[in-house]
């Protein structure tokens, strides 16, 4: 994986998940099952054809001279996209309950968490577009998912 629990501070900050508890534990688990889920989505819906060649790269060597490193260092530093979208998906999912009788939205948070989503998703679009421009002047055959780098606003 490019990115790890530890990609989560600053704005990114996710309660609990730092420390050795059992519930910092339990919310690590949960934070790594995303990240494998949604890393993988990013890549394949970011980089379209570019995904295979890319996962090629980061399985090898990783020549600093290949394009795809450069791509490889944007994806996995501290501000990677991937984060962000990572982040994004987790606080959806942890607003909400599933039970016997239905799926609820979790009242007992004073705080609408649709600011924090569309500040979360609107982040990683302008990460992705500087990125995507680098992947036009690098890749001809690239070709733009204009949903990743498109913002959001809170009436959406």
């Amino acid at each position: 994986m490019l990115i790890s629990k530890d990609h989560f501070i600053g704005e990114l900050y996710i309660e609990g998940l730092a420390g050795q508890s059992a519930t910092a534990n339990l919310i690590g688990m949960q934070v790594e099952a995303i990240i494998e889920k949604r890393e993988r989505q990013f890549l394949q819906q970011f980089l379209g054809c570019l995904y295979e060649p890319f996962m090629e790269f980061i399985d090898g060597d990783l020549d600093e001279s290949s394009p795809y490193y450069k791509l490889y260092e944007y994806l996995s530093c501290k501000s990677s996209p991937i984060a962000y979208y990572v982040y994004f998906y987790y606080i959806r999912q942890v607003n909400s309950t599933v039970t016997a009788s239905g799926v609820r939205k979790d009242r007992t948070n004073a705080f609408n968490a649709n600011e924090k989503l569309v500040s979360t998703w609107n982040d990683m679009a302008d990460i992705n577009r500087e990125i995507d421009k680098y992947l036009h002047k690098e890749f001809k055959e690239y070709k733009t998912n204009e949903y990743l780098l498109m913002h959001t606003n809170s009436l959406l």
